[in-house]
């Protein structure tokens, strides 16, 4: 995507130029045109966004917005229900598809939400002289809004609006490339059937949108019985396929698993939940290798196997202090995250033993302000508290979600990678660079360390030692030379993405 965005606050009556790779355009009355030029056909980039995870990976990870509802696809008359929240209100945004020209444009239109009206129009065109099916194309979105209370509205919260919107739309138009880069580069896997447990988390969610939006089967490994049930579901995520399981009692709908191509195993408890008690570190031991073995087993019995497990791990592995980043070979560490991880990875046994490719995903912190570590400390940062862990000496492993996700994607797709990989980004930075970087981006001062007699009294002394201060730095050699291509490998333009941050006129609006 070719894309030179206009300073921020800019009120043009001009429409856009036919050259311009990227334009903005806005008038005082609420119309609002994004427009860029994207190296695939009109044809693929209006398949893309008929895919059922499509909506959901254009949602900015900074904007508390829920898919709750969704009728069908984009055609006309389709609706999408999204539920969020403006400062502490919740609010429902009810819109319907219009406007439907299949491979050229659809429209959302507000029936009832937070504006007076709302029209967005989605419009694809190649470009001009060349063929429908050219290599290239523009994807033009136009909005055309009005806020409640107008003009009042207009004066007080228009240019917030407009920020709001540049922010967004420079995010949902580099995701779509990104996507349709990966989709491009791994179509030789055809049409996959993928099952997702701890599809509901963090990573699983933005896992399963990425692969529905390629054209994927997704099936949803749905725990029946004890807590995990009460979770809050959409109505979409309750009616898409899924197959039922208890790993508590070793249960798990068998025939369900015949004929899938991959099985992506991400659930367990969630590690910084509760204090690290004797029974709680049973039960996050227990949530992972009593899961694992139960899915391993199974699939070792299907009559038509999958090809590929996929497991989650954790740098973990490794413990902690070795002077040198670790790879794959890097001996397993000590302590309670090390030898977790190392039964963990070993409950997988049975599959390769049948013969399924397995992978173990030795993830380093997965950031993103939806969840995980990112997320507990934007708040603190924000304030202008944030700062330093302990010495902030340790070195810290990291991958934005969009490159974890995309790590994930590759594995399926890359029948050459087996056993432990480490998903991880490149640079590896001390505490403190870290705490510095994320400082820089959100324009505030990083200078307040957190002491260590402080944390350990919040967090408890484990807690702190294997996770928090741990020094864990690790490589991704092995994800690299089977081919992966980082999205972001520095973590300043991975938080700029992350945090729709991008230019001096950008601020961090959670």
């Amino acid at each position: 995507m070719r894309c030179d965005s206009p300073e921020s606050g800019a009120n043009v009556a001009a429409p856009v130029l036919e050259g311009d790779p990227c334009s903005v355009t806005t008038t005082p009355s609420g119309r609002y045109v994004w427009r860029s030029l994207l190296p695939f056909s009109a044809e693929t980039v209006f398949r893309w966004h008929e895919q059922p995870g499509a909506l959901e990976r254009m949602i900015p990870p900074w904007e508390p917005v829920l898919s709750v509802q969704k009728t069908g696809g984009i055609a006309n008359g389709d609706q999408v229900t999204l539920r969020f929240r403006l400062g502490p209100v919740p609010l429902s945004w009810w819109v319907e598809h219009q406007g439907f020209v299949s491979g050229v444009q659809f429209q959302d239109v507000q029936r009832r939400g937070p504006f007076k009206h709302w029209r967005h129009t989605h419009h694809l065109q190649p470009q001009p002289n060349h063929p429908p099916q050219a290599s290239e194309c523009w994807l033009t979105e136009a909005i055309d809004y009005a806020l409640p209370l107008e003009p009042l509205s207009t004066w007080v919260a228009d240019a917030l609006v407009q920020r709001k919107l540049n922010r967004m739309f420079r995010y949902r138009h580099r995701v779509l490339q990104q996507d349709l880069t990966l989709h491009q580069r791994y179509q030789h896997m055809g049409s996959m059937r993928v099952a997702v447990s701890g599809s509901h988390g963090l990573i699983g969610q933005a896992l399963c949108a990425l692969l529905q939006s390629g054209g994927h089967a997704v099936t949803r490994l749905q725990r029946v019985g004890g807590s995990a049930c009460t979770k809050t579901r959409t109505k979409e995520e309750t009616a898409s396929p899924h197959i039922h399981w208890n790993p508590a009692q070793g249960l798990i709908d068998q025939d369900a698993l015949e004929g899938l191509t991959a099985v992506v195993h991400l659930a367990g408890e969630p590690i910084l939940a509760k204090p690290w008690t004797p029974a709680q570190q049973q039960t996050l031991l227990n949530s992972r290798i009593h899961s694992t073995q139960l899915l391993a087993e199974t699939l070792s019995r299907l009559k038509q196997p999958p090809k590929t497990l996929i497991v989650a791990s954790a740098v973990g592995y490794y413990g902690t202090g070795y002077p040198q980043p670790a790879t794959e070979e890097t001996p397993a560490g000590s302590g309670f995250l090390a030898e977790m991880a190392q039964a963990w990875e070993a409950a997988s046994q049975a599959a390769q033993a049948a013969g399924i490719r397995v992978i173990h995903l030795r993830l380093g912190a997965v950031l993103s302000p939806k969840g995980g570590m990112l997320k507990q400390l934007l708040p603190i940062f924000a304030l202008g508290g944030g700062g330093p862990l302990s010495n902030g000496l340790h070195r810290t492993s990291w991958i934005s979600l969009d490159d974890a996700i995309g790590a994930i994607y590759h594995a399926l797709a890359t029948e050459s990678l087996a056993g432990p990989v480490n998903v991880v980004a490149p640079q590896i930075l001390t505490n403190a660079d870290w705490s510095r970087t994320l400082g820089r981006v959100l324009r505030r001062p990083a200078v307040l360390p957190a002491p260590r007699f402080a944390l350990e009294a919040v967090f408890g002394k484990t807690r702190c030692q294997e996770l928090l201060l741990a020094d864990q730095p690790a490589s991704p050699q092995k994800l690299i030379d089977s081919g992966y291509s980082f999205q972001f490998p520095q973590l300043e333009e991975a938080l700029k993405h992350l945090l729709g941050i991008e230019d001096t006129l950008d601020a961090w609006m959670p």
